[in-house]
């Protein structure tokens, strides 16, 4: 029978490698240190934060429409308007807002307060014909005018509705007329828009064939110039002819 070989020892590198190892190591420390403090020659914009006020992105309604019957505080009482209006000899066609000095009545023709209001019951509203509403059916009384504005606001094209648009994960609240707007002044002020967007990628653009010049370099950024094609939704060589 013959005998195996003895298997052939393995040469020990590891006094040759441990060198090699650690001249690696410096190698890419130091290009480490070179990457981090060589200067770039690019700035990154950074734009100052844009300051916007809770308030104006806040989703909630405007107004707090008056119950029913309407009540406000007199000289520290609750009161409702017939609790005043019952010993009170309104003239119909008076425009006399002594008593209501608060309100700035500014709503196009509309300069009589039994325009909307029930001359006889104050807790009431009512239509030109007589027909009278609750607090709670404003926005009946206002398609007596606005006829196109509250048929789109029945659709959900005018108006705005909160909470849920599936009505499986929960309710949904449309909001009414008198809780956007103000039912004395219901043209809205004019309104600041908020900043637009400005990310790393906004900017002036460079376009079509304008080059590097001097100090001035393109920053890395910002997107680069649109090609020229003949045809807009392919890329310049696979423009149609």
């Amino acid at each position: 029978m013959s005998q195996k070989e003895p298997a052939a020892k393995k040469p020990n590198t590891s006094s040759l490698d441990r060198p090699a190892l650690w001249g690696l190591t410096l190698i890419f420390f130091a290009l480490a240190a070179i990457f981090f403090f060589l200067p770039t020659g690019n700035s990154i914009p950074i734009p100052d934060p844009a300051s916007v006020s809770p308030k104006d992105i806040d989703p909630s309604p405007r107004f707090t429409p008056l119950s029913d019957p309407p009540k406000a505080m007199v000289n520290g009482f609750e009161r409702t308007c017939m609790d005043c209006h019952v010993s009170i000899d309104s003239q119909p066609h008076s425009t006399d807002l002594h008593q209501h000095a608060n309100i700035e009545l500014q709503h196009g023709i509309n300069t009589r307060c039994v325009t909307c209001h029930d001359s006889k019951n104050r807790n009431l509203l009512a239509t030109l014909d007589n027909k009278t509403f609750t607090y709670a059916q404003s926005s009946q009384l206002c398609s007596q005018c606005h006829g196109p504005v509250y048929r789109q606001w029945e659709r959900g094209i005018h108006g705005k509705t909160l909470g849920y648009w599936d009505a499986k994960l929960g309710k949904s609240e449309k909001l009414t007329c008198t809780q956007c707007h103000d039912p004395h002044h219901p043209r809205f002020d004019a309104i600041k828009p908020l900043p637009g967007p400005n990310t790393l990628r906004m900017g002036d653009q460079e376009t079509g064939d304008s080059q590097d010049h001097g100090d001035h370099k393109r920053n890395p950024l910002l997107l680069p110039p649109h090609s020229k094609t003949t045809d807009s939704h392919l890329p310049a060589h696979e423009s149609k002819h």
